[in-house]
């Protein structure tokens, strides 16, 4: 496959033609970074901070590569609520190129196979873009192997951080090819080990990163330490800057990453603010372990049979509310919507009385949980309270989260969107809300970086308050904690090179 393009400027290529609107100068150099490594047949990563423009520098990319007369089937695979954001983002910036959404039912999906073949024995389809979800990849793997992909890119690719997932074994079925170049987008290239970060650079060199033990020896971790290395528990400065230079070295050939603070844009402020409560007696009576059989037998048998993960489970649920544990209802049988539930749960006073400060001043807002049933609760509230909300969580359709996005971004009437973390907080814009709160915190202080960044990003017209819910004397503390500690590794390494950041590193 001819692999050369023209370029006047040896560093920097020009805007694309063929594209609408105008790029900013770190993401033609993002661009360009990716044409190198296309003309040089390698493969890399973009691991720019989230709410930098990842979409539009590979929609650049393909641009550039469309009028170098170098093109063939583009495969992106991305999380299913940011498959509207891609078709979107395409029809903006690059109209002349045909977007095809593969998802549905399977009856849905096999229509559209048939529909596929017809047309490529009419016109061919190696001029289209197919973007799909995890999902499709891992239930339609055989029809994606008889395609010979021109580009396979994967975004939010930390999603390949296990080696042995199921995703990953179907990719490897066919992404492979010599001629198959491949793409990964990330804002969190590491979230908690030294071996998913080599399970990235696998998939997209296997030739070059074929062992995580190699890899470790490389960066020295096996040479001076054992399997449980833990690179922030280490009393070793000088060990510390070895393993972070030696890291470096080896990935930053395929590795581009910029954060927000370098980047020479105007981009508003973002303010975290930790908010403390104190439970509510009720949730202090429930709390305590002793009390707990009064809830009936159901739920004591569960506490203690079951593994001390599931027990503090049911403590996170019941921080979040009282009511994720112990249902109260109404002689009827039906759930009680009224005062109560907000004056039992500790977290959804201080919401309360937040939002009535909030949304009387115009501010919208994005709420963050980790439950469904608590995101329920939190409709029932808004219900009760009169407010408009939309909302996402990991059961809701393709067609509908499209449809919640799109009326949040373009009706101000509609001060709340209610979120699960990891459904909500990926790879998707909702730059209309000018407050984030994490109602309560995920255990992967990453989940929650990207949670706020749904809000701060490019686009983003005003200062990102966001507030994080902490109830005193719970889960929550201890979760801050291990987030903390996640974290240190990330501020030792921007101190030494903002353009190359990772999380935490360890082995395990």
């Amino acid at each position: 496959m001819q692999r050369q393009f023209n370029s006047t400027d040896p560093s920097i290529i020009k805007q694309p033609k063929s594209l609408k609107g105008k790029l900013l100068p770190y993401q033609l150099q993002g661009v360009s970074w990716m044409m190198r490594l296309f003309e040089n047949g390698s493969h890399g990563m973009l691991a720019d901070e989230m709410g930098l423009g990842k979409t539009i520098q590979v929609i650049g990319l393909l641009a550039c590569l469309r009028e170098a007369g170098v093109w063939g089937p583009v495969l992106i695979i991305a999380p299913l609520s940011t498959l509207g954001n891609w078709v979107s983002e395409f029809a903006k910036w690059l109209p002349s190129v045909e977007v095809i959404k593969y998802h549905g039912t399977k009856e849905e999906r096999k229509q559209l196979r048939t529909q596929l073949q017809a047309e490529e024995t009419k016109r061919g389809m190696d001029n289209a873009v197919f973007v799909t979800s995890y999902e499709m990849v891992r239930f339609d793997a055989s029809a994606f192997q008889r395609v010979e992909w021109f580009y396979l890119i994967v975004d939010e690719g930390h999603r390949l951080k296990n080696n042995e997932c199921q995703l990953m074994q179907c990719l490897f079925t066919f992404a492979h090819s010599p001629n198959t170049s491949r793409l990964i987008l990330t804002g969190t290239p590491l979230q908690n080990n030294l071996k998913e970060l080599w399970s990235l650079m696998h998939f997209l060199l296997p030739d070059v990163f074929s062992s995580a033990a190699d890899f470790l020896k490389w960066l020295g971790v096996l040479a001076c330490s054992d399997r449980r290395f833990d690179f922030n528990n280490s009393s070793s400065e000088s060990l510390k800057a070895d393993i972070v230079n030696t890291l470096r070295k080896v990935v930053s050939p395929f590795f581009l990453r910029r954060v927000k603070s370098d980047i020479d844009i105007y981009l508003p402020r973002k303010v975290e603010v930790l908010v403390y409560t104190e439970m509510t007696s009720y949730e202090k009576e429930l709390y305590r372990f002793e009390r707990w059989c009064d809830l009936g037998m159901t739920l004591s048998a569960r506490l203690m049979s079951t593994s001390r993960n599931f027990r503090m489970q049911i403590l996170r649920q019941l921080v979040s509310h009282p009511y994720n544990v112990y249902e109260e209802k109404s002689s009827s049988g039906s759930y009680i919507t009224d005062e109560s539930i907000i004056q039992k749960s500790s977290k959804l006073t201080l919401l309360d009385n937040l939002l009535k400060v909030l949304i009387p001043k115009g501010h919208r807002v994005l709420v963050f949980v980790q439950f469904v049933e608590t995101l329920h609760l939190l409709e029932d509230y808004c219900t009760f309270r009169g407010y408009e909300n939309c909302s996402i969580h990991g059961s809701t359709l393709q067609s509908d989260r499209d449809q919640e996005i799109k009326d949040f971004q373009s009706r101000e009437d509609i001060p709340i969107f209610l979120l699960t973390t990891r459904s909500g907080g990926l790879g998707i814009n909702l730059s209309a809300a000018d407050t984030v709160i994490l109602y309560d915190s995920d255990w992967n202080p990453q989940q929650d970086i990207q949670a706020m960044d749904r809000a701060h990003r490019l686009g983003q017209k005003r200062d990102v308050v966001v507030y994080r819910f902490v109830t005193l004397g719970t889960m929550d503390v201890q979760l801050l904690k291990i987030a903390e500690e996640k974290r240190k590794l990330e501020r030792i390494v921007t101190h030494h090179d903002r353009a190359v950041v990772f999380a935490h590193l360890s082995y395990g």
